[in-house]
């Protein structure tokens, strides 16, 4: 919050802790608004907003909309809010599928209030209502109804409330600061975001007619923007040994990038870190990977014996062995 503070920044969505030895959810609640309390007096300005959880397997207390609202009661501060994720409202509390989007507005509305509501995050919901884990899915791949979030977002009662979408990228393992691979995740983020605006934006006559032709586009522009990702991901190694690179420098650019695959990234490490007592503890077929691809960035290292081997033939054998 105090960074928050004197960057400018109006909001602070917080995520509360857990503690497994707790089972009086009303201590619980005391002990958290007072120490809520506590910060909001020592830092000015700084609103700070509950998101809601779900109950994992570890954690008593769910910090469900009706939990994070006997909270803001107890503090009694304009500065303190709730943000509301919708997939954790759904796992954890009302099955926005069946008959609980009624009362998750009716709680918003009595117990919470609509003025202590900072924002919306949005997300469709991978994993069942009831469930002790959480699994955001992008909007139409979950168990949500889009009317569900036509409900919620289109309510007046939010006002100019933003809303975040909180959806996964398509290849969360390969971060996408690579420029290709980030500017196709841009376009299907943006394709997303489109796809809401439309969701929310259009009237129930005009939504009853043109859903299944939105959905249908919205699913041709995603697949789209995966299939490129998907092509640049694998032709990314063979790109970087056409130019001509050492092989652990292919490998470090790679790894730097987050597209390395996981036996390449171990023998990185092991290349970095690896000592005698290391290597003897190699496993067979961690040691059969490094002595293979050492062998390459050898013959990568000279020039006649790489134009011997060719590009291609280098390519099929790193191949053959990944």
């Amino acid at each position: 919050m105090a960074t928050c503070n004197r960057l400018g920044i109006p909001t602070l969505c917080v995520h509360l802790g857990s503690d497994v030895a707790a089972t009086d959810e009303r201590v619980v609640v005391a002990r958290v608004a007072r120490a809520l309390g506590e910060l909001l007096a020592s830092i000015p300005r700084v609103t700070l907003a509950l998101e809601n959880m779900i109950r994992a397997s570890v954690c008593r207390q769910p910090w469900s909309l009706r939990t994070l609202s006997r909270i803001l009661d107890a503090v009694d501060s304009p500065r303190l809010k709730v943000c509301v994720d919708v997939c954790h409202a759904y796992i954890a509390e009302f099955d926005l599928a069946g008959d609980g989007l009624g009362d998750m507005m009716s709680v918003l509305a009595r117990e919470v209030g609509w003025h202590r509501v900072a924002g919306v995050h949005v997300s469709d919901s991978a994993t069942a209502h009831g469930s002790k884990c959480e699994g955001h899915a992008n909007i139409g791949d979950g168990l949500i109804p889009l009317n569900a979030f036509r409900s919620v977002l289109r309510s007046p009662l939010l006002g100019s409330v933003p809303y975040y979408l909180e959806t996964p990228a398509y290849s969360p393992a390969r971060p996408a600061y690579y420029p290709a691979i980030g500017g196709w995740e841009a376009r299907r983020r943006v394709a997303e975001w489109d796809f809401l605006e439309r969701l929310v934006c259009m009237s129930s006559h005009e939504w009853g007619v043109r859903e299944k032709d939105e959905v249908a586009m919205y699913r041709r522009e995603r697949e789209r923007c995966e299939m490129a990702i998907r092509n640049l991901l694998r032709g990314e190694m063979w790109a970087v040994v056409d130019r001509g690179a050492g092989i652990q420098e292919a490998f470090r650019e790679m790894r730097q990038q987050g597209r390395a695959r996981a036996a390449k990234i171990r023998w990185v490490r092991q290349k970095r870190d690896g000592d005698g007592e290391e290597e003897q503890e190699k496993t067979p077929t961690k040691r059969r990977h490094s002595d293979y691809y050492a062998g390459l960035e050898a013959a990568a290292s000279s020039p006649s014996s790489f134009t011997s081997l060719g590009g291609y033939t280098l390519r099929r054998r790193i191949k053959a062995e990944s």
